[in-house]
């Protein structure tokens, strides 16, 4: 809950992306972001969650269905 609350909108849209399996190329494009924005707002998440990867990311919002 904690993490939600640090998301904005654009950070659930991506998530969004992860769980429906979109590239991070598509994500972008999806968002009219670029690529190295998609990347740099996953990384971050990674991060603030202590995950190790957006699958593992995608898998706990999954698990919990926290979105």
């Amino acid at each position: 809950e904690e993490l939600l609350r640090m998301w904005d909108d654009i950070d659930r849209q991506i998530i969004d992306g992860l769980l429906q399996n979109k590239t991070i190329i598509g994500i972008a494009e999806g968002l009219f972001i670029s690529v190295s924005a998609v990347k740099y707002r996953i990384k971050k998440m990674l991060v603030a969650a202590n995950l190790n990867d957006k699958e593992e990311l995608a898998s706990i919002i999954r698990r919990y269905r926290v979105l």
